[in-house]
Order: C-alpha cells, then structure tokens, then sequence
C-alpha cells in the first residue's frame, strides 16, 4: 500500500489496474498468492476480501481468483454475498451460474440464508 500512488483509491471500485499491462502482473501474481496464505492460516474473511479487491480491479478475473470467491465467502459465513455476486457479475458474465461451484454455493447460501431466517422467526 504504501507503494501505491496517491490517486490510486482502489476502496472506491473506481480504480482499474489491467493485468494485459506488462508491469501489472507481478501486482495479480502477489495478491493471488496472499489471497492463497491467507486461506491456508484460516483468515477466510480476509481472502473473501482481497479477492473482492482482485476482482475490482479488473473485473476480467485474469487469476481466476472466482474460482475459490465463493468458497472463502462460504467459509466466512458472508452466505448474503455470493447470490449478491450472482446478480451484480452475472450480469457481466452470464456462465456465471452454470459454473459448478458458484451454482453448488449459491444453493448454499440460501439455504444457509433460509436456515437463519427461520431460526430468527422462531
């Protein structure tokens, strides 16, 4: 962070750092693998973010980082995201329902959902 330049405020969803950019790459490679370490020490909540922030960057996902989005989501317990995900990049990429994962997870998710909101009725 302390690296970044002072207008790059990637917090807003503004900003834009392709990876087709040579100098760039060396940028996705790092988070991915931070994305990874974190996962593995079980700061699954802190993955889902920086994935988040992967994603925002360049919402091609050039380091596949969707592919585990909704597995760190899950793990994480933020069971509203992921159909939230759905609508909003499904919109960009429309396979992105009939991917395994993202359909196995959303199906999750609601039920997760489903499950918290009749415990809280009762």
């Amino acid at each position: 962070e302390c690296a970044w330049h002072p207008n790059f405020a990637p917090h807003t969803g503004a900003s834009r750092l392709l990876y087709t950019e040579e100098e760039n790459r060396p940028f996705y490679t790092a988070a991915f693998k931070h994305v990874q370490s974190l996962g593995r020490r079980g700061c699954h909540r802190s993955a889902l973010e920086v994935c988040k922030l992967v994603l925002s960057l360049d919402p091609a996902d050039p380091v596949g980082v969707l592919c585990c989005m909704d597995y760190y989501a899950l793990m994480a317990e933020q069971y509203a995201f992921i159909p939230r995900l759905v609508e909003e990049y499904g919109s960009q990429d429309r396979a992105l329902a009939l991917r395994p994962n993202i359909a196995f997870s959303l199906a999750l998710a609601r039920f997760r959902l489903e499950e918290a909101a009749g415990a809280a009725g009762k």
